[in-house]
Protein backbone atom coordinates (compact mmCIF):
# COMPACT_ATOMS: atom_id res chain seq x y z
CA UNK A 1 0.00 0.00 0.00
CA UNK A 2 1.79 3.58 -1.12
CA UNK A 3 1.68 5.42 1.96
CA UNK A 4 3.38 9.25 2.44
CA UNK A 5 4.30 10.58 5.50
CA UNK A 6 4.32 14.34 6.53
CA UNK A 7 5.70 16.28 9.31
CA UNK A 8 4.11 18.96 10.78
CA UNK A 9 5.34 20.90 13.68
CA UNK A 10 3.20 22.44 16.24
CA UNK A 11 3.59 23.73 19.71
CA UNK A 12 7.18 22.30 19.69
CA UNK A 13 5.96 18.44 19.05
CA UNK A 14 6.20 16.31 15.67
CA UNK A 15 2.86 14.87 14.17
CA UNK A 16 2.63 12.93 11.20
CA UNK A 17 0.21 13.00 8.94
CA UNK A 18 -0.53 9.53 6.77
CA UNK A 19 -1.77 9.91 3.02
CA UNK A 20 -3.77 6.54 1.90
CA UNK A 21 -5.30 5.71 -0.77
CA UNK A 22 -9.05 7.27 -1.28
CA UNK A 23 -11.07 4.92 1.13
CA UNK A 24 -14.38 4.26 -1.18
CA UNK A 25 -16.65 2.55 1.38
CA UNK A 26 -19.52 4.33 3.14
CA UNK A 27 -19.72 4.30 6.87
CA UNK A 28 -22.22 5.22 9.72
CA UNK A 29 -20.84 7.33 12.00
CA UNK A 30 -21.81 7.18 16.05
CA UNK A 31 -21.86 10.75 17.52
CA UNK A 32 -21.72 10.32 20.98
CA UNK A 33 -22.56 14.42 21.11
CA UNK A 34 -25.79 13.93 18.60
CA UNK A 35 -28.12 14.59 21.35
CA UNK A 36 -26.72 17.49 22.23
CA UNK A 37 -28.83 20.98 21.52
CA UNK A 38 -26.05 23.23 21.10
CA UNK A 39 -28.06 26.30 21.62
CA UNK A 40 -29.50 25.48 25.33
CA UNK A 41 -26.03 24.03 26.97
CA UNK A 42 -23.25 25.53 28.75
CA UNK A 43 -19.42 24.06 29.48
CA UNK A 44 -18.62 22.80 33.27
CA UNK A 45 -14.95 21.68 34.36
CA UNK A 46 -14.48 18.50 35.94
CA UNK A 47 -11.65 17.01 38.07
CA UNK A 48 -12.60 12.70 38.91
CA UNK A 49 -9.40 11.72 40.78
CA UNK A 50 -8.56 13.57 43.90
CA UNK A 51 -7.01 13.21 46.86
CA UNK A 52 -6.65 14.85 50.32
CA UNK A 53 -5.21 14.04 53.97
CA UNK A 54 -7.41 11.43 54.42
CA UNK A 55 -5.29 9.65 52.05
CA UNK A 56 -2.55 10.13 50.61
CA UNK A 57 -2.65 14.03 49.73
CA UNK A 58 -1.47 16.89 51.88
CA UNK A 59 -4.35 19.34 51.87
CA UNK A 60 -7.14 19.10 53.69
CA UNK A 61 -10.57 18.50 52.11
CA UNK A 62 -11.98 22.19 52.28
CA UNK A 63 -9.04 23.42 51.04
CA UNK A 64 -9.05 21.28 48.27
CA UNK A 65 -12.31 22.36 47.24
CA UNK A 66 -11.35 25.70 47.61
CA UNK A 67 -8.60 25.55 45.51
CA UNK A 68 -11.04 23.80 42.88
CA UNK A 69 -13.66 26.23 42.96
CA UNK A 70 -10.62 29.52 42.75
CA UNK A 71 -9.64 28.04 39.28
CA UNK A 72 -13.10 27.56 37.75
CA UNK A 73 -13.97 24.06 38.46
CA UNK A 74 -17.90 23.29 39.30
CA UNK A 75 -17.76 19.45 39.27
CA UNK A 76 -15.57 17.55 41.78
CA UNK A 77 -14.85 14.02 42.56
CA UNK A 78 -12.95 13.37 46.11
CA UNK A 79 -11.36 9.84 45.70
CA UNK A 80 -9.28 9.10 48.05
CA UNK A 81 -7.55 5.68 48.26
CA UNK A 82 -9.91 3.35 49.84
CA UNK A 83 -7.03 1.27 52.09
CA UNK A 84 -3.56 2.39 53.82
CA UNK A 85 -2.13 -0.55 54.59
CA UNK A 86 -5.03 -2.51 53.54
CA UNK A 87 -6.86 -1.33 56.47
CA UNK A 88 -10.35 -0.25 54.79
CA UNK A 89 -11.23 3.17 55.56
CA UNK A 90 -14.91 3.43 57.01
CA UNK A 91 -16.30 5.56 54.26
CA UNK A 92 -15.88 7.79 51.18
CA UNK A 93 -15.06 11.38 51.82
CA UNK A 94 -18.73 12.35 51.50
CA UNK A 95 -21.13 14.31 51.88
CA UNK A 96 -19.36 17.73 51.93
CA UNK A 97 -21.34 18.67 54.50
CA UNK A 98 -19.99 16.48 57.22
CA UNK A 99 -16.08 17.30 56.20
CA UNK A 100 -15.54 18.44 60.14
CA UNK A 101 -16.73 14.67 61.41
CA UNK A 102 -15.40 12.30 59.12
CA UNK A 103 -11.93 11.60 60.46
CA UNK A 104 -12.64 13.38 63.67
CA UNK A 105 -10.46 16.24 63.12
CA UNK A 106 -12.19 19.92 64.04
CA UNK A 107 -10.02 21.68 61.82
CA UNK A 108 -11.69 20.47 58.98
CA UNK A 109 -14.14 22.68 57.83
CA UNK A 110 -17.78 21.70 55.75
CA UNK A 111 -18.62 22.78 52.28
CA UNK A 112 -22.03 23.17 50.61
CA UNK A 113 -21.73 22.60 47.18
CA UNK A 114 -24.78 24.21 46.72
CA UNK A 115 -23.29 27.31 47.89
CA UNK A 116 -20.41 27.19 46.00
CA UNK A 117 -22.62 25.88 42.84
CA UNK A 118 -20.52 22.91 42.33
CA UNK A 119 -21.72 19.48 42.18
CA UNK A 120 -19.99 17.35 44.18
CA UNK A 121 -19.32 13.61 43.49
CA UNK A 122 -19.38 10.34 45.81
CA UNK A 123 -15.97 8.70 45.09
CA UNK A 124 -12.61 6.12 45.99
CA UNK A 125 -10.08 4.93 44.33
CA UNK A 126 -9.90 1.32 45.12
CA UNK A 127 -6.26 1.01 45.09
CA UNK A 128 -5.16 -2.88 45.97
CA UNK A 129 -5.18 -4.04 42.40
CA UNK A 130 -5.10 -1.83 39.05
CA UNK A 131 -6.47 1.11 40.38
CA UNK A 132 -10.09 1.90 39.79
CA UNK A 133 -12.07 5.29 40.15
CA UNK A 134 -15.06 4.46 41.63
CA UNK A 135 -17.95 7.37 41.36
CA UNK A 136 -21.48 7.88 42.23
CA UNK A 137 -21.35 5.39 44.98
CA UNK A 138 -19.67 4.85 48.90
CA UNK A 139 -17.71 1.26 48.10
CA UNK A 140 -14.39 1.13 50.24
CA UNK A 141 -13.76 -2.28 50.51
CA UNK A 142 -10.60 -4.78 50.09
CA UNK A 143 -11.27 -6.58 46.69
CA UNK A 144 -8.27 -8.71 45.92
CA UNK A 145 -9.47 -8.31 42.11
CA UNK A 146 -10.53 -6.32 39.59
CA UNK A 147 -13.79 -8.78 38.71
CA UNK A 148 -14.42 -8.54 42.46
CA UNK A 149 -14.38 -4.45 42.62
CA UNK A 150 -16.41 -3.77 39.59
CA UNK A 151 -19.11 -6.37 41.03
CA UNK A 152 -19.09 -3.87 44.14
CA UNK A 153 -19.46 -0.71 42.36
CA UNK A 154 -21.78 -2.54 40.06
CA UNK A 155 -24.27 -3.20 42.87
CA UNK A 156 -23.97 0.05 43.95
CA UNK A 157 -25.36 1.68 40.85
CA UNK A 158 -21.61 3.27 40.37
CA UNK A 159 -19.50 4.37 37.54
CA UNK A 160 -15.68 3.56 37.14
CA UNK A 161 -13.04 3.88 35.40
CA UNK A 162 -8.99 2.64 34.77
CA UNK A 163 -6.99 5.04 36.24
CA UNK A 164 -3.41 5.70 34.95
CA UNK A 165 -3.43 2.32 32.98
CA UNK A 166 0.66 3.31 31.77
CA UNK A 167 1.37 1.82 35.54
CA UNK A 168 0.56 -1.81 34.73
CA UNK A 169 1.91 -4.63 32.38
CA UNK A 170 -1.94 -5.94 31.14
CA UNK A 171 -2.36 -6.57 27.52
CA UNK A 172 -4.69 -4.73 25.33
CA UNK A 173 -7.15 -7.98 25.19
CA UNK A 174 -6.94 -7.31 28.92
CA UNK A 175 -9.06 -4.29 28.72
CA UNK A 176 -11.26 -5.26 25.78
CA UNK A 177 -12.43 -8.18 27.54
CA UNK A 178 -13.09 -6.00 30.63
CA UNK A 179 -14.85 -3.57 29.36
CA UNK A 180 -16.80 -5.68 27.08
CA UNK A 181 -18.27 -7.75 30.24
CA UNK A 182 -18.82 -4.56 32.78
CA UNK A 183 -21.33 -2.12 31.49
CA UNK A 184 -20.10 0.17 34.76
CA UNK A 185 -16.67 0.43 33.15
CA UNK A 186 -16.91 3.85 31.14
CA UNK A 187 -13.80 4.52 30.08
CA UNK A 188 -9.74 5.65 30.99
CA UNK A 189 -7.27 8.01 32.07
CA UNK A 190 -5.62 9.39 28.71
CA UNK A 191 -3.83 11.94 30.90
CA UNK A 192 -2.77 11.66 34.53
CA UNK A 193 -1.53 15.14 36.45
CA UNK A 194 1.23 16.57 34.06
CA UNK A 195 1.39 13.47 31.18
CA UNK A 196 3.14 10.56 33.47
CA UNK A 197 2.09 8.64 31.43
CA UNK A 198 2.11 9.46 27.94
CA UNK A 199 1.77 6.08 26.50
CA UNK A 200 -2.04 5.98 27.36
CA UNK A 201 -3.14 7.51 24.51
CA UNK A 202 -1.58 4.98 22.23
CA UNK A 203 -2.79 2.47 24.38
CA UNK A 204 -6.65 4.21 24.17
CA UNK A 205 -6.73 4.00 20.60
CA UNK A 206 -5.56 0.38 20.50
CA UNK A 207 -8.49 -0.80 22.57
CA UNK A 208 -10.91 1.87 20.66
CA UNK A 209 -9.84 0.03 17.80
CA UNK A 210 -10.79 -3.67 18.81
CA UNK A 211 -14.03 -2.72 20.84
CA UNK A 212 -15.49 0.44 18.97
CA UNK A 213 -17.63 1.23 17.50
CA UNK A 214 -20.20 -1.50 19.42
CA UNK A 215 -18.62 -0.64 22.54
CA UNK A 216 -17.19 3.04 23.25
CA UNK A 217 -14.58 3.60 26.14
CA UNK A 218 -14.04 7.15 27.10
CA UNK A 219 -11.08 9.02 27.52
CA UNK A 220 -10.64 11.42 30.89
CA UNK A 221 -7.96 13.58 31.85
CA UNK A 222 -7.73 13.80 35.27
CA UNK A 223 -5.22 15.65 38.10
CA UNK A 224 -4.42 12.74 40.52
CA UNK A 225 -3.90 15.45 42.70
CA UNK A 226 -2.19 14.90 45.85
CA UNK A 227 -0.79 18.08 46.71
CA UNK A 228 -1.31 22.28 44.91
CA UNK A 229 1.30 21.95 42.51
CA UNK A 230 -0.69 18.98 40.59
CA UNK A 231 -4.18 21.18 40.46
CA UNK A 232 -5.22 21.92 37.37
CA UNK A 233 -3.15 19.65 35.57
CA UNK A 234 -6.42 19.03 33.34
CA UNK A 235 -9.96 19.58 32.82
CA UNK A 236 -12.66 17.05 31.65
CA UNK A 237 -15.41 19.81 30.27
CA UNK A 238 -18.80 18.79 30.27
CA UNK A 239 -21.64 19.86 28.06
CA UNK A 240 -24.63 20.06 30.28
CA UNK A 241 -27.93 21.69 29.69
CA UNK A 242 -28.13 22.07 33.39
CA UNK A 243 -25.59 21.51 36.76
CA UNK A 244 -27.03 18.91 38.24
CA UNK A 245 -25.60 15.19 39.91
CA UNK A 246 -28.20 13.10 37.50
CA UNK A 247 -26.95 15.35 34.50
CA UNK A 248 -23.43 14.80 35.09
CA UNK A 249 -23.83 11.05 35.06
CA UNK A 250 -25.51 10.78 31.66
CA UNK A 251 -22.89 12.72 30.37
CA UNK A 252 -20.18 10.88 31.97
CA UNK A 253 -22.51 7.38 30.43
CA UNK A 254 -22.99 8.94 27.18
CA UNK A 255 -19.29 10.36 26.49
CA UNK A 256 -20.79 14.07 25.92
CA UNK A 257 -17.48 15.52 27.12
CA UNK A 258 -14.04 16.71 25.97
CA UNK A 259 -10.77 16.41 27.80
CA UNK A 260 -9.01 20.02 27.89
CA UNK A 261 -4.84 19.47 28.63
CA UNK A 262 -3.40 22.90 29.02
CA UNK A 263 0.50 23.44 28.48
CA UNK A 264 0.63 25.24 31.70
CA UNK A 265 -1.31 24.08 34.80
CA UNK A 266 -4.27 26.06 35.97
CA UNK A 267 -4.79 27.80 32.30
CA UNK A 268 -8.42 28.29 31.31
CA UNK A 269 -9.66 27.03 27.95
CA UNK A 270 -9.38 29.30 25.07
CA UNK A 271 -11.59 27.05 22.81
CA UNK A 272 -14.45 25.45 22.49
CA UNK A 273 -16.03 23.15 20.62
CA UNK A 274 -19.76 24.73 19.82
CA UNK A 275 -20.79 22.59 16.97
CA UNK A 276 -20.76 19.03 15.55
CA UNK A 277 -22.65 18.05 12.06
CA UNK A 278 -22.28 14.09 10.71
CA UNK A 279 -21.89 14.87 7.04
CA UNK A 280 -23.12 12.13 4.35
CA UNK A 281 -19.15 11.20 4.56
CA UNK A 282 -17.64 12.58 7.47
CA UNK A 283 -17.91 14.69 10.21
CA UNK A 284 -17.57 18.80 11.09
CA UNK A 285 -16.71 20.12 14.30
CA UNK A 286 -17.34 24.17 14.46
CA UNK A 287 -15.11 25.76 17.15
CA UNK A 288 -15.43 28.96 18.95
CA UNK A 289 -11.81 30.44 19.66
CA UNK A 290 -8.35 30.82 18.08
CA UNK A 291 -7.18 27.55 17.00
CA UNK A 292 -3.77 27.02 15.30
CA UNK A 293 -5.03 23.03 13.61
CA UNK A 294 -7.53 20.06 14.21
CA UNK A 295 -6.33 16.78 13.71
CA UNK A 296 -8.11 13.66 13.00
CA UNK A 297 -6.72 10.28 14.63
CA UNK A 298 -7.11 6.59 14.12
CA UNK A 299 -5.37 3.32 15.29
CA UNK A 300 -3.53 2.17 11.29
CA UNK A 301 -3.04 -1.25 12.05
CA UNK A 302 -0.26 -1.13 8.79
CA UNK A 303 2.15 0.89 11.37
CA UNK A 304 0.59 -0.51 14.72
CA UNK A 305 0.51 2.62 15.70
CA UNK A 306 -2.01 5.85 16.01
CA UNK A 307 -1.79 8.16 12.75
CA UNK A 308 -3.03 11.58 11.74
CA UNK A 309 -5.24 10.78 8.86
CA UNK A 310 -7.28 14.23 8.39
CA UNK A 311 -6.05 18.05 8.94
CA UNK A 312 -9.18 20.54 9.53
CA UNK A 313 -12.53 20.83 11.01
CA UNK A 314 -13.60 18.87 8.21
CA UNK A 315 -12.64 14.90 8.53
CA UNK A 316 -13.75 12.90 5.32
CA UNK A 317 -13.88 9.35 5.80
CA UNK A 318 -12.02 8.48 2.46
CA UNK A 319 -9.01 9.16 4.02
CA UNK A 320 -9.45 6.49 6.31
CA UNK A 321 -7.70 3.22 6.81
CA UNK A 322 -9.48 0.52 5.29
CA UNK A 323 -9.96 -1.28 8.83
CA UNK A 324 -11.10 1.94 10.98
CA UNK A 325 -13.58 1.42 13.48
CA UNK A 326 -13.16 4.93 15.15
CA UNK A 327 -11.83 8.87 14.83
CA UNK A 328 -11.42 10.70 17.06
CA UNK A 329 -9.87 14.88 16.72
CA UNK A 330 -8.15 17.17 18.82
CA UNK A 331 -8.01 21.26 18.25
CA UNK A 332 -5.06 22.70 19.31
CA UNK A 333 -4.54 26.31 20.43
CA UNK A 334 -1.89 28.24 22.16
CA UNK A 335 -2.28 27.61 25.46
CA UNK A 336 -3.52 23.87 25.06
CA UNK A 337 -5.14 21.04 23.66
CA UNK A 338 -9.20 20.05 23.63
CA UNK A 339 -9.89 16.18 22.70
CA UNK A 340 -13.13 14.58 21.67
CA UNK A 341 -14.07 11.58 22.52
CA UNK A 342 -14.18 8.94 19.55
CA UNK A 343 -16.83 8.30 16.85
CA UNK A 344 -17.87 5.14 16.11
CA UNK A 345 -17.04 3.71 12.39
CA UNK A 346 -19.08 1.13 10.63
CA UNK A 347 -18.69 0.34 7.23
CA UNK A 348 -21.90 0.00 5.38
CA UNK A 349 -20.77 -1.50 1.78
Amino acid sequence: MLLFLIVIVITGCEYQLISLPENPYDYTITNPYEDIDWNTIDYYDANFHTHTLFSGGDMAPHDVVDAYHAIGYQILALTDHNTSHYQTYASTLYPWTRFSTIDGDESWQDRDPLVLDMVSVEGSEISQHHHIGSWFNDFVGTTQTEEETLVEISNRNGLAIFNHPGRYENSDSWYVDMFARHSILIGLEIFNQKDRYSDDRDRWDRILHQSMPERPVWGFGNDDMHSASTIGWNRNILVLSQLSETAVRDALVDGEFFVFKPFIRTTLPDIRIVGIEILDDGIQLEVEGQYSSIKWITYYSETNDSEVISIGDTFSTTSLPLDASFVRAIVFSDDGMLFTQPFGLQRIN
